[in-house]
């Protein structure tokens, strides 16, 4: 035996098994989903003109496609894949952040000694 709800009433009250199941006559209908699409290969700038013509804002070109296949190549981590200036870059915050820790340790080292009153 199958109910449904009844707004009105407040109450269950009987029903067939097809109201039941599909409240207000909805039917499941089953709808075929296209086909996804993905692209699996970037698309290389073209040298010869942009989206927006000539060589892009202000005569700059964009070197999206150029950075991702630097960064995609090597097998290094990516705060160092930039070269030179990347290296320069970690071993300076580097530097500074055992500094920094070393410099904490010795001003944490002198509050917790207290001076000699003489």
């Amino acid at each position: 035996m199958s109910y449904k709800y009844n707004s009105f009433s407040g109450k269950l009250s009987n029903a067939s098994p097809n109201v039941a199941y599909h409240p207000e006559g909805l039917k499941a209908t089953a709808t075929e989903r296209p086909p996804l699409q993905w692209a699996q290969k970037p698309v290389p700038y073209s040298a010869t003109s942009s989206v927006m013509g000539g060589d892009g804002l202000l005569g700059v070109r964009n070197q999206v496609y150029n950075k991702q296949r630097v960064f995609q190549r090597s097998t290094l981590p990516v705060h160092l894949k930039g070269g030179r200036f990347d290296k320069l870059l970690y071993v300076a915050t580097l530097g500074a952040c055992v500094f920094g820790t070393g410099w904490t340790c010795y001003e944490l080292y002198k509050a917790c000694m207290p001076r000699k009153n003489e």
